[in-house]
Parts: structure tokens; C-alpha cells; sequence
């Protein structure tokens, strides 16, 4: 019959029981990379047997493969990495064979106030935890904070029994998918990618590419600023075409990261309290109250023509979707117009565009430029209010018939001074269908057939056909702003 054992009412000190799953203590003394030497002789078997160390703090995850990439399909879940721990007080004894002390330990109950892991920049290149290290980009307040890719998970605040452990780790998601939903400030279900960003960990790699909006190249050691965001490859316009937003828009030269692998460190903190006794709600000193954990991200350099084949997967110009040219909206993916995203650029969540992003110097709006907000998934183009919505007849000349798709000419202003070199934008595209009594024209309005730009409020027209003498005054009564038909860029 086993005895339970007499837990003391008083204890020398306490300590935390930490362990780990998918993995175990970390024996190895500051081995950074898969290449460093042992720091001791595997076939060394005469060092002395020692009693278990109560208060083992270091610990290693088992390895991941990382790809160049973020795409679902290529991510390695990480939920089965955790951390747990547990309270216990401890006595010494005197070794009666000698040596040290032996430690005595017992569980005992403790109240959980805070169990929190993070992890460290292996390379010191100051982008690794997101949104902190990136305070150009515009972030909701709620975004879960992602250390080189990756979402961590604190335990949970409360009692617990003695023996009772408590856990935190590397966020997987409820399906152990990877994606980790979460509701922004308004309320709205939005959704993190918790995985290892590639170039977060294998940063040497150097590349130059051109990024989206832009026709110019940029070094990515000189363009701290670069993620692989925004990454909307599923947008649609108004008519169902395909109008994808990628990062980029073509990788110019690329020369991969040549290391077999990097280790991260996560450092998991606790602090717990007494639950009973005269000490209870005061904080418990531990001897061991942090423990660390480090994880060998591995990489194959063998194939360096797929990683480049991944990078193409984030450039519009590639079309990495492989859709058609009939399957495409207007100007994709060659020529889009430039593309303002809320959360990006300076754009705040839920700001209404007023000018181009922080990427333009925030320049003026032009026609055709589009809006694209992730929380409402809406597209919006911008319009500069130059298509004529009527036109009033002022001459009707002579010598026409009814007719439609009737060509209308711009006149410019009479006065003997006026410059056309003045005009930034000349004004064209426009038909007028036209209904006429005596060689008159009586009627003239806007053809639908038409693809009128550059026009304002109150400008004249000339109605070719008859003798070209009928004259119109065009008609806008919209002020420029957003909307949800498509606009021609010039």
C-alpha cells in the first residue's frame, strides 16, 4: 500500500516544473546552426550520473522546413508546439553517499496571473515582430501580434490544483489550419496567416524587384519597409473579371538565402500566486521563473529555381492566378490602374482615399484610380466628374437629320488668348444621339455608345454633320468622388 507523501508546511524555495511537447530539454550548449560543432564528445561515457535537475529551463522544439513562401499549401502548422508548467516547493536533505543536496519537491496550488511567450529576431534585422516593428503600415489596434510570421498563444489566467499544468505556445488556429480568426474594432471577423515568414528568418537573401503601384526597381536591403502584403489574389471587379492585388509586380534579380538552417528562441515567462496559507494573493518567488526554447527552421537550397518560382506567385505581372485575358478586368495585370488599400500607404481602416499613399507622396487622386477596401471587400474607382451627363442645345444649325453616335468637337474658349497647351487633359470620346425638326437639331443627348474623358460643366460643342453650325452645352452635375462603375484611366 503507497503512502501519500506529508506535504511540509514550510518550504526552503519554488520552482516551476516546465516541459514541452513535440520535443524536449535542450542539452546542447549554444548551438546556433545545424553546421556548429558539438561543444562535447558524444562517445564520452564516464561523466558522473547526476539526480534530476528540478528546475530545467531550457528546452528544444522539433525542426520545421520553411518555403518561400505564405501560401496555405506550403505552410507547416504549428499548434503542436507548447509549453508547459507547473508550481512546486521544494526541501534539501543532506546526500548521505555525499555530493549535493537532494531536492525535495511537491506540487502545490497556485493562482495564475501570467504565463506569456515571445521569441527573438534571430538576425537583429528590426522586422520581426508585426505590426510593432512596422509603424508605416496601418494596422487594426486588434491585429494579433506575429513574431516572424508566427501568432503566439498565453496561458490562461486562474486556479490551479497542485499538479495541475498550466500552457502556452505557437498559435495554430481553431481547425489547426493555420489561420487564426479574430474581430477587429468594429466588430468584424477578420482572419492572420500564424506560419514562419520566410524572409523573416532567411534574410540574407537579396533581391530586387518592383512592387506594385510602381515602374521602378527597388533593393530589398535598402526597403526595410517590404512584406509579402497586400496579398488579395481573390478580388473581382464589378463585372466579375479577376482584379487580383500582389506586393509586387516582377522580381528583377534574386540571389537566395545560402544557409541550411536558423534557430529562433522563445523565451516563456510566468508569475503565479499563492492560493492558501498567510501568503495567499501574494506573489510566489520562483528560482526558475522564465524558460527558453529554441526551433530549427530548416530550409532546402537545393532547388534554387523554386523559390524563384515562388516569388513570381507574388507579382501581378506574372499572373500568378493563370487567368485570361477574357478572364482578366480592364488593364490587368499588366497596366492596373494605381490601387489605394486601406491599411496600407498611410490609408487608415475605414478612411475614405483623399490622395494617392504615402508611395506617391500622397499626390493627388487621378481618374481611373482605384480603392480597395479588405473589410468590406468593395472595389471602388475614382471619377474626376468629366463624362457629360446631358446636353442642352444652344445653335441648332442646319442642313442635319435625326440621327445616333453623332461625333461632338470641343471648342475651345473664343478669347484670342486662350492656350491650348494649357489644357492637361483634351477633351474626346464623345457622341450625341440627335433628333432634328427642319434641318434643325432640336434634341441632342449623351450616346451610351461613347467613351467621353475630359470634359467639364459648361463647356461647348460642336455637332458635326449638316452643315457642322448646331452647338451644345455640356452638362455635370456630379463632384468628383468614388464610385462603383468603371472609369478609363487616360
Amino acid at each position: 500500500m503507497s503512502e501519500t507523501p506529508i506535504v511540509p508546511l514550510i518550504f526552503e524555495g519554488y520552482g516551476i516544473t516546465w516541459s514541452v511537447t513535440s520535443g524536449g530539454e535542450d542539452t546542447t550548449e549554444e548551438i546556433t546552426n545545424l553546421s556548429d560543432p558539438l561543444p562535447f564528445d558524444p562517445d564520452d561515457i564516464t561523466s558522473d550520473i547526476k539526480p534530476p535537475d528540478p528546475f530545467i529551463n531550457k528546452f528544444q522544439w522539433d525542426s520545421v522546413e520553411l518555403k518561400y513562401s505564405i501560401f496555405e499549401d506550403d505552410i507547416e502548422p504549428l499548434g503542436r508546439f507548447n509549453v508547459k508548467a507547473s508550481v512546486f516547493g521544494y526541501t534539501t536533505t543532506q546526500s548521505n553517499i555525499g555530493g549535493e543536496d537532494i531536492i525535495n519537491t511537491y506540487q502545490i496550488p497556485y493562482e495564475l496571473t501570467d504565463l506569456t511567450i515571445t521569441s527573438e529576431d534571430p538576425n537583429d534585422g528590426g522586422t520581426w515582430i508585426f505590426p510593432d516593428d512596422y509603424p508605416e503600415q496601418v494596422v487594426d489596434a486588434n491585429h494579433p501580434t506575429q513574431y516572424g510570421g508566427v501568432i503566439m498563444r498565453d496561458g490562461d489566467p486562474g486556479m490551479y490544483r497542485d499538479g495541475t499544468t498550466a500552457d502556452c505556445g505557437l498559435e495554430d488556429g481553431p481547425k489547426n489550419d493555420c489561420i487564426l480568426p479574430w474581430s477587429d474594432t468594429n466588430r468584424k471577423q477578420q482572419e492572420a496567416i500564424s506560419a514562419y515568414n520566410y524572409i523573416d528568418v532567411f534574410d540574407e537573401t537579396e533581391f530586387t524587384f518592383i512592387p506594385m503601384n510602381s515602374n521602378d526597381t527597388l533593393d530589398l536591403k535598402d526597403n526595410e519597409k517590404f512584406r509579402f502584403t497586400p496579398l488579395y489574389p481573390d478580388v473581382l471587379d464589378e463585372n466579375g473579371k479577376h482584379a487580383p492585388i500582389y506586393p509586387m509586380n516582377s522580381v528583377t534579380t534574386f540571389k537566395p538565402d545560402g544557409r541550411n538552417s536558423v534557430t529562433v528562441t522563445y523565451t516563456a515567462k510566468i508569475q503565479v500566486k499563492f492560493t492558501a496559507g498567510p501568503n495567499k494573493g501574494k506573489t510566489i518567488p520562483l528560482d526558475n521563473p522564465e524558460a527558453t526554447i529554441k526551433q530549427i527552421c530548416l530550409q532546402d537550397v537545393s532547388d534554387y529555381a523554386k523559390q524563384m518560382e515562388q516569388l513570381f506567385r507574388y507579382c501581378n505581372w506574372s499572373n500568378p492566378g493563370g487567368h485570361s485575358n477574357e478572364e482578366l478586368a480592364p488593364r490587368y495585370p499588366l497596366a492596373y490602374p494605381y490601387t489605394n488599400i486601406n491599411g496600407f500607404e498611410g490609408l487608415e481602416l475605414g478612411q475614405t482615399p483623399e490622395t494617392r499613399g504615402d508611395d506617391k507622396e500622397n499626390a493627388p487622386l487621378e481618374r481611373g484610380d482605384i480603392w480597395y477596401n479588405p473589410e468590406t471587400e468593395e472595389r471602388k474607382y475614382y471619377n474626376i466628374s468629366d463624362v457629360p451627363q446631358g446636353l442642352e442645345v444652344t445653335e441648332g444649325g442646319g442642313g442635319y437629320k435625326d440621327r445616333k453616335a453623332v461625333v461632338c468637337v470641343w471648342l475651345p474658349p473664343s478669347e484670342r488668348c486662350y492656350k491650348i497647351t494649357d489644357q492637361t487633359n483634351l477633351p474626346f470620346g464623345l457622341l450625341c444621339d440627335i433628333k432634328t425638326k427642319d434641318g434643325e437639331v432640336v434634341e441632342a443627348v449623351v450616346s451610351n455608345t461613347g467613351s467621353p474623358s475630359g470634359w467639364s460643366d459648361g463647356y461647348i460643342v460642336a455637332i458635326t454633320g449638316g452643315k457642322n453650325n448646331a452647338r451644345a452645352k455640356i452638362s455635370i452635375k456630379d463632384e468628383p468622388g468614388w464610385i462603383d462603375t468603371y472609369v478609363e484611366v487616360y
